[in-house]
């Protein structure tokens, strides 16, 4: 009966130390059995973890990509931030008070615990761009508009008024810009997803 031996690179030990890693052939050939099993047993686990990681990052993603159609209140707040914006750039402008109002407060506040939240990356970065330009646009808000209210103001101080309004529209005008592209995201999504289903 014909001899097989193993390949080995330790010739005190020959055979199995072919598969094991460098730092376990280092002292392979003092090894007692009881260290042999040690050793193989700890292979294996890494072996094992390194599986159990693969699955774990599989299942992450099945689960992110399950949950990429974006909620349909979305739609509706990506709407109503449009038309705040756009009711301020028809009035050329809006005072503080005006950002201050129930329903502009609801409209940012829910659109900012969405953030970080919608699976796409792009629509999830538009949406932060537009609530950004929104909140600028508040930000750049002067106390009160030219006209009957600022009478009587310093010249100074009306200048400043002009030039935080001129700040304000390129901000509204901005963030109209990126919630058009946000709710063309959204729609493409949506659109995607219905198709999805329907091939289910």
């Amino acid at each position: 009966m014909t001899n097989l031996k193993w390949p080995s690179r330790n010739p005190r030990v020959p055979g199995f130390t072919a598969i094991l890693p460098p730092m376990y052939e280092i002292l392979a050939a003092e090894a007692t059995t009881p260290q042999w099993i040690a050793a193989i047993a700890s292979v294996l686990s890494a072996l094992g973890g390194a599986a159990g990681f693969a699955a774990l990052v599989i299942t992450l993603k099945r689960r992110r990509t399950a949950v990429r159609l974006p909620p349909f209140e979305l739609r509706r707040l990506l709407h109503e931030l449009e038309e705040m914006l756009g009711e301020l750039i028809s009035n050329g402008g809006m005072p503080t008070d005006w950002f201050l109002a129930p329903e502009q407060r609801r409209t940012s506040q829910l659109l900012a615990s969405y953030s970080g939240l919608l699976a796409d990356d792009e629509l999830n970065a538009l949406v932060s761009q537009a609530r950004l330009a929104a909140d600028d646009c508040w930000a750049a808000a002067p106390p009160v508009l030219p006209g009957a209210a600022a009478a009587g103001l310093p010249p100074t101080e009306l200048a400043e008024i002009d030039q935080r309004l001129e700040r304000q529209l390129a901000q509204a005008v901005t963030g109209r810009a990126v919630l058009q592209r946000a709710i063309s995201r959204l729609d493409q999504l949506m659109r995607q997803g219905s198709g999805a289903a329907s091939s289910a």
